[in-house]
């Protein structure tokens, strides 16, 4: 196993500790979702410890491999912000202000980008030496749950990635790492211990009063559940002499900090390790001072879940813009749905959405709203689709789509195609074969017109272009994450790994990709 090469560990103040409340955050995954993160910022890797170069490494990475550490800053539309490992690469960091810890639910967050959904093989440790194999995870949305390889109360600083040779293709071969966080996370503090001590004493100093009374000042401000406090000492002096001295002021700072906490419940245990777990290199001055030290892991009463009236992305139906004139994303990630943006619309699900005379239709179900463009406003009163539409009366649409040639709409329910002209105001159910022979696709997800008598039709994550006049597939369904040539632009962004829910086309040469939330 590659030894890790030791960085210098960076002393944290009491002053880095925030309460709960103000530090969660939510933070864009890089495909058209969002994660949670409890603690915000502090969540995240905060020093590079090792990086080992793969095969076929890139030209261009969309940045340098410190790029991985702190939040995640991936830009959608300059595809730089993220490290790409090479093929085989490995890069190894470590939390500084925080640690990562078993909760319930997702512990782990690995933002990992890209046109290809390369797999790698996540490790995690205590002490950057042994490692416990968490095994193979997907790229895209990266979620880790590592119950099942750790014991409950375990506590780990470091974590490695390594590309699993899987997909080494494309102009960034390997998996591209955006940031790396830890949702399951436990706040981190470390101390000098020259600041806190004088040379071989364990009685705290002035000055270290007032840090310790500092850090008490955040923590009753913070719903704690416990608190963990370890000595430690460079390798200067014998095994006894050294354990017993970082024993004793592990236990000096918890007995001032006890005083100082105005919740009498909260469980604080002490450690020694004396010389046992160095952060950096005990031949040299510099690298003694850093292992001289007291460290703290604090636990919170409870992750709090997401507030999803707060963070409406959760719930709400989510869209993408498009400019077809000027071939370029408008908004970089995703918007949701709510008073500021198609005010008054469906904000849980949509099932497609038309164009119809001018008129974009929301469909939910086998109701219809009629959204105002002028007023970015929804109509007030919902309407049965079919009595918009005659004989159009089933439950729910699954795709819709105006069809210029013909002068009708079609309606796409499972294998059907319901096609309702206008100009008599009827409707007549066709088998989708019959009106598309040669679509692979029975059910689709959206379609849309693409322009000269073709349509673009999406289903279980694939794109399949169909000539209409000629009654033909132009191609053959191709994975959205691959298309390339002409189809490009529709994941040129990587934000539709598993294709829109609806798309809507506006005069302007607008297109909205709507995407339903995940429950």
């Amino acid at each position: 196993m590659r030894k890790i090469v030791y960085y210098g560990l960076f002393f944290f103040s009491a002053l880095n500790v925030t309460s709960q409340s103000s530090s969660e955050a939510i933070y864009n995954d890089g495909h058209g979702g969002f994660v949670y993160f409890p603690f915000g910022k502090i969540s995240f890797a905060d020093v590079l410890v090792d990086q080992v170069n793969g095969s076929a490494m890139p030209e261009q990475n969309g940045g340098p491999n410190t790029i991985v550490l702190d939040e995640p800053n991936y830009d959608i539309e300059k595809s730089t912000g993220f490290f790409t490992l090479g093929c085989g690469g490995s890069i190894t960091v470590r939390f500084t202000d925080n640690a990562l810890m078993d909760i319930d639910g997702p512990d782990l967050y690995i933002f990992e980008l890209g046109t290809f959904i390369e797999a790698t093989m996540l490790e995690i440790s205590k002490d950057g030496n042994t490692w416990v194999n968490v095994g193979e995870i997907n790229g895209g949305r990266a979620e880790v749950d590592i119950k099942d390889f750790v014991k409950p109360g375990e506590v780990f600083y470091y974590v490695r990635l390594t590309d699993l040779k899987q997909a080494c293709k494309g102009y960034w071969s390997g998996a591209d790492i955006d940031a790396i966080g830890a949702i399951g996370s436990v706040m981190q503090v470390n101390l000098s211990s020259s600041f806190l001590f004088d040379n071989a004493s364990y009685t705290l100093k002035k000055e270290a009063l007032t840090e310790i009374d500092n850090l008490a000042g955040k923590l009753n401000a913070t719903s704690i559940k416990s608190i963990e406090i370890y000595g430690h000492t460079d390798s200067i002096g014998s095994d006894e002499y050294n354990s017993t001295l970082s024993k004793n002021r592990a236990n000096s700072v918890k007995d001032y900090l006890a005083k100082k906490l105005n919740d009498k419940t909260i469980s604080i245990i002490t450690q020694g390790f004396g010389e046992t777990q160095p952060v950096a290199k005990n031949t040299t001055e510099e690298g003694r001072q850093q292992n001289r030290r007291v460290s703290m892991i604090i636990q919170p009463k409870a992750i709090q879940k997401i507030d999803k009236t707060k963070y409406e992305e959760f719930t709400n139906v989510l869209y993408l813009l498009y400019d077809a004139n000027n071939k370029k994303w408008k908004n970089g990630y995703p918007l949701a749905i709510n008073k500021n943006h198609f005010g008054g619309m469906y904000t849980d699900h949509v099932d497609d959405v038309l164009d119809y005379e001018g008129t974009p239709y929301f469909f939910k179900g086998s109701k219809a709203r009629l959204y105002n463009s002028t007023s970015n406003a929804a109509e007030a009163e919902e309407q049965n689709i079919s009595d918009i539409f005659s004989g159009v009366g089933f439950n729910r649409i699954d795709a819709s789509c105006y069809m210029p040639e013909e002068d009708m709409v079609c309606f796409i329910k499972n294998d059907s195609c319901y096609l309702f002209k206008p100009s008599s105001g009827q409707s007549k159910a066709y088998m989708l074969q019959s009106i598309f022979p040669g679509i692979q696709t029975t059910r689709p997800d959206a379609m849309m017109y693409y322009g000269s008598g073709s349509y673009l039709f999406f289903f279980n994550g694939m794109i399949q272009e169909y000539n209409y006049p000629g009654r033909i597939p132009v191609s053959p369904p191709i994975p959205l994450i691959e298309a390339t040539g002409k189809y490009t632009w529709l994941v040129g962004t990587n934000l539709w790994l598993t294709g829109p829910d609806a798309i809507w086309l506006d005069d302007g040469g607008m297109v909205h990709f709507f995407k339903n939330p995940q429950k």
